[in-house]
C-alpha cells in the first residue's frame, strides 16, 4: 500500500485503530490495481513468453528446449518482488498439441459416462472414460440435463485433456442449444460458464465407434438407489409383469387463470384415459395435486383396477409419510387418499421427473386455461367443490304432542 493511503483502509479493533500495508482484494479497485502491477512486472516478458491476467499467468514457449529457461526469468521476476504462488493452482509440463479429442456421452437411469477418444490411422483409440452414480436428485434430472451433467463431469475429472485440445462433443442430443440458453434451469446457467473455458464442439454422432463404450460404462456402473423394479408394490410383491396393473399418471395446476388437474389413467391393456378438470374453487398446488390423485384413484375404481401403480412429480413423500403434512386441509387430503388406497388389494405411488409426466401436465394445464364454446377433443370436467368438503345435511324431527314455531308457517303455506 502506498503509505498515504494505509489510513484509508482503517479498521477499529477492540485493540485499536489497524490498517492494511499491502492491498486487500476486497477494495473496488484491487483487481485494476493489481493488472497493472503484474504488467509492470512482466513487461519484457508478456506478449513474447508470457501472459497475465489478474492472478492467472501463462508462460508458453516454443520449443520444449526453452521451456526452462522461460520458467527461470518468470520465477527471477517473482522471487525480485517476494511474490508468492500457491504450488496447488499451479501446473506445468502441458503441450499445447494439434490433434482433436473425441468425447462420447451416455445416460442410463443410475449413471452417466463418458469415454474419450482419438484417432490413429482411421480408427478410434479410447485415452480414457468417466462414470457418476446418480444420487436421487439427479435421476429425476430431465435426459438433456443428465447429459449435460455427463459433459460437465468429463470436463472436471479430464481437465489436462480438455485445456490442451479441442474437444469434439459427438451427441445426437441439442446439447450445444441447452447450454447457450440456459435461462430455464441455473444448473445449466452454471455449468455452461464453466465449459465456456474449453474449446468444445459439438457434432452429430454419425456412427456407433466410442458410444458404445461410453454406453457399457454407463450400464455397469452400480447406482446409489434402487432400482424402480426392486421397489415393492403393496404387498412386495413385483410389478414388472403384472397382467392386473393399472397406471395412473396425475398433476394439478393453480395459476392467475385458475385451478384444475389432469389425470391420465393407463389399462393393463394399455388403454389410455385422459381426463381433465377444472375447479370451481381455489386451490394451492399442492391441493391440486391431492385433487388429481383423488381423482385418479376414483376413476381407476370406477374401471374395477385391483392392482395400482400411480406416477407423481410430487406427490410421493407425503403420502408415503416421508414428509409430514402441515395444515387441516392438506391433512384432510391425505387421510381421504388413505382411504381410497385402502380399497385396492396392490397399489404404489412413485415419484418420477417433470419431464415423464408432461401427458398429465398438460392436462392440467388445458383445464387451467380460458373457458371457451370451441370444442374440444377432451372434454375438461367441471368440478364445483373440494373434495374434503361435505355437504351439509339437517334433519327435522317432528316431535308429537308439541307444536313448534314452523308450524304455523307451514300451516299457512299450506292453505
Amino acid at each position: 500500500m502506498h503509505e498515504p493511503d494505509q489510513e484509508k483502509t482503517s479498521v477499529v479493533t477492540e485493540r485499536g485503530l489497524y490498517c492494511y500495508q499491502v492491498m486487500p482484494f476486497g477494495l473496488k479497485n484491487a483487481g485494476a490495481t493489481y493488472q497493472r502491477l503484474v504488467n509492470k512486472m512482466f513487461a519484457p516478458l508478456i506478449g513474447w513468453n508470457m501472459e497475465v491476467y489478474v492472478d492467472d499467468m501463462l508462460v508458453k514457449s516454443r520449443l520444449s528446449t526453452q521451456h526452462e529457461n522461460d520458467l527461470a526469468e518468470a520465477f527471477n521476476i517473482l522471487r525480485k518482488y517476494h511474490m508468492k504462488l500457491n504450488p496447488d493452482k499451479c501446473t506445468f509440463g502441458f503441450r499445447a498439441l494439434t490433434d482433436e479429442l473425441f468425447l462420447y456421452l451416455a445416460v442410463s437411469e443410475t449413471a452417466v459416462s463418458s469415454a474419450l477418444v482419438k484417432e490413429e490411422n482411421g480408427r478410434q483409440v479410447p485415452v480414457y472414460y468417466t462414470s457418476k452414480a446418480l444420487v436421487d436428485v439427479e435421476t429425476r434430472y430431465p435426459s438433456i440435463e443428465k447429459m449435460a451433467l455427463a459433459l460437465i463431469v468429463a470436463a472436471r475429472r479430464l481437465r489436462p485433456y480438455f485445456q490442451a485440445h479441442a474437444i469434439h462433443v459427438l451427441t445426437n442430443l441439442p446439447l450445444k442449444q441447452v447450454l447457450q440458453k440456459p435461462e430455464t434451469s441455473g444448473r445449466l446457467m452454471k455449468w455452461a460458464v464453466e465449459l465456456g473455458e474449453y474449446d468444445i464442439r459439438y457434432k452429430p454422432r454419425t456412427a456407433v465407434k466410442g458410444q458404445a463404450i461410453a454406453d457399457f460404462i454407463a450400464d455397469l456402473t452400480p447406482g446409489l438407489i434402487p432400482q424402480s423394479e426392486d421397489i415393492p408394490l403393496g404387498t412386495h410383491d413385483g410389478h414388472s409383469a403384472d397382467p392386473e396393473l393399472w397406471t395412473i399418471y396425475v398433476d394439478g395446476s393453480s395459476n392467475g387463470q385458475g385451478c384444475g388437474a389432469g389425470v391420465v389413467l393407463l389399462s393393463p391393456s394399455k388403454e389410455c384415459m385422459e381426463v381433465a378438470l377444472r375447479f370451481g374453487f381455489k386451490t394451492s398446488n399442492k391441493e391440486a395435486e391431492y385433487e388429481a390423485l383423488i381423482a385418479g384413484l376414483q376413476v381407476a375404481r370406477g374401471q374395477g383396477a385391483k392392482h395400482l401403480l400411480v406416477h407423481s412429480d410430487s406427490m410421493y413423500n407425503q403420502v408415503s409419510g416421508e414428509y409430514q403434512v402441515k395444515g387441516e386441509r392438506l391433512s384432510a387430503y391425505k387421510k381421504q387418499v388413505q382411504q381410497l388406497l385402502a380399497e385396492f388389494p396392490k397399489w404404489e405411488i412413485q415419484q418420477i421427473s417433470r419431464s415423464e409426466n408432461r401427458n398429465a401436465d398438460a392436462l392440467s394445464q388445458l383445464a387451467t386455461a380460458y373457458q371457451t364454446n370451441v370444442g374440444r377433443t377432451i372434454p375438461v370436467t367441471f368440478v364445483p367443490q373440494s373434495s374434503t368438503e361435505k355437504t351439509l345435511v339437517v334433519y327435522a324431527m317432528n316431535v308429537p304432542g308439541h307444536d313448534s314455531w314452523m308450524c304455523s308457517i307451514i300451516k299457512y303455506l299450506n292453505t
